[in-house]
This record gives structure tokens, sequence and C-alpha cells, in this order.
């Protein structure tokens, strides 16, 4: 799994940066989760929505760290779109506090994107 912790006032930096946990359980402060199992041009896929929402019900249990559910947002199928997602990124900017750790969940299809062509995946 892959974890951002967001910092900011740190002299030269901005934004969020990569952090490992080496077997270390992590506190997790708030989640942006999204699960698409339900396509409109692509073929649909049976567990992605379920797996997004078991990463959500892992959250707020006790193995999860309790995490309150006003601290997660959760997207699924279609409320999965394009502006829902980027929508949750500002959330997580606007609220995460310096030291605090961020999960994005992404459960889905992946795509490829060049420079010049953008696809949207969320639908």
């Amino acid at each position: 799994m892959l974890y951002i912790q967001y910092r900011s006032g740190q002299e030269n930096y901005k934004g969020a940066k990569v952090v490992t946990t080496d077997n270390t359980p992590l506190l997790i402060h708030r989640a942006l989760i999204v699960g698409i199992s339900e396509y409109i041009n692509i073929d649909d896929l049976q567990y992605a929505h379920s797996d997004a929402l078991s990463f959500y019900w892992f959250l707020r249990s006790p193995a999860g760290g309790n995490v309150d559910s006003s601290n997660i947002m959760l997207l699924l199928n279609e409320d999965a779109t394009g502006a829902n997602f980027f929508a949750g990124l500002d959330w997580l900017l606007a609220e995460t506090k310096e030291g605090e750790t961020v999960a994005i969940y992404f459960s889905g299809h992946g795509d490829l994107e060049t420079k010049t062509i953008r696809r949207m995946v969320f639908y």
C-alpha cells in the first residue's frame, strides 16, 4: 500500500510526500476511497466497489484505527465521477493538518493516458 503524508510549513517543501511504513502500523487520519465496478463505455467489474467498501469498513474498525466516518470520503460507482474525485482531493488538502496521514484508495479499471490525450476513467 502507498501512503501519502501531507506536509506544509517546511522550507522548500509543498504538498505531499510518499511515506513508507517498514511494516510499522500507520495511523490514517483521513481517506479518499474510490471503487468503480459499473462503467459506461468499458466492461464492468464485479468486485471493485465492494473492495473499496471493505477498505472503508477496515478503516472504521479498531484494526484500521477507528477512523471517524466524517474523515472518509467514499465514492462508489455513479458517485465516482471525475468532479467528485477532484473535490475529494481538494477536501484532503483543505482538511489535513501537518503531520496527519491520508490514504487514497482506488479500485477499478486502470488506463494509460498520453500527454496529449486525456481520457476520463471516472464515469
